[in-house]
C-alpha cells in the first residue's frame, strides 16, 4: 500500500515537472532545539516536511520528526513524531515571503529514561541501572512559519511550533521545490 502511495506521489510530481508548470509540491528539512514540557526536557530535533500549495492562501503539510535530549530531568529522552497540518497564509504567498498559520494532528512515540540505581567504589561508577518509560500520544499541533524564497526552486525559513503532546521548539529549515 505505501509503496503504490509512494509511487502516485511520485508520478504526479513528474507529471507536472513534465508539463513545465511550477510544482506544487516542496520538500523541507530543519533542525533546531525542542522542549518536553511534561518532562523538562531540551533537546535537538531534525525535521523532514512534504508540502502541498493548495493555492494562494491555503497549503497541505505532512512531517516527520526526531528529536533526542540528554539535558533535563531524566538522563535521557527521545522522541519521534509524526504530523498533519493545513496552513494558512494570512497575507497571501506572494512568491518571496510566506508568512503562514498552521493547525493539525499529532502523534508522538516517546522514550525515556532513567538511572534507577548505582554503584559506586571509591567514587567511580561501577554498575548501574536503568528504567525505561514508553509514551504515546496524539494531540493538536499549531506552528508560526515564515518561508523566504532564495531562488526559484531553494527555500529558507524558520519555524516556531507547540503540540498539546507536550513538545514545542524552534526549527531552521531549509526547502527545495520539486
Amino acid at each position: 500500500m505505501y509503496l503504490r502511495l509512494l509511487y502516485l506521489l511520485l508520478s504526479l510530481i513528474v507529471a507536472a515537472t513534465a508539463a513545465g508548470q511550477e510544482s506544487r509540491f516542496d520538500l523541507r528539512i530543519g533542525s533546531g532545539i525542542y522542549r518536553t514540557g511534561a518532562l523538562d526536557m531540551r533537546g535537538l530535533m531534525i525535521e523532514n516536511e512534504f508540502n502541498y500549495t493548495l493555492n494562494r492562501k491555503l497549503a497541505l503539510s505532512g512531517q516527520l520528526g526526531f528529536g533526542r535530549s540528554n539535558t533535563g530531568v531524566g538522563t535521557t529522552s527521545s522522541f519521534l513524531q509524526g504530523n498533519g497540518t493545513l496552513f494558512w497564509s494570512p497575507f497571501g504567498n506572494d512568491g518571496r515571503h510566506d508568512f503562514r498559520l498552521g493547525a493539525g494532528v499529532g502523534y508522538a512515540s516517546i522514550t525515556d529514561a532513567y538511572v534507577a540505581r548505582a554503584e559506586f567504589f571509591n567514587n567511580h561508577l561501577i554498575d548501574e541501572d536503568h528504567v525505561f518509560r514508553y509514551r504515546h500520544k496524539t494531540g493538536v499541533n499549531l506552528v508560526l512559519e515564515h518561508t523566504y524564497v532564495l531562488t526559484r526552486r531553494l527555500l529558507l525559513g524558520i519555524k516556531l511550533f507547540g503540540q498539546t503532546h507536550a513538545n514545542g521548539g524552534l526549527l531552521l529549515k531549509l526547502g527545495v521545490r520539486l
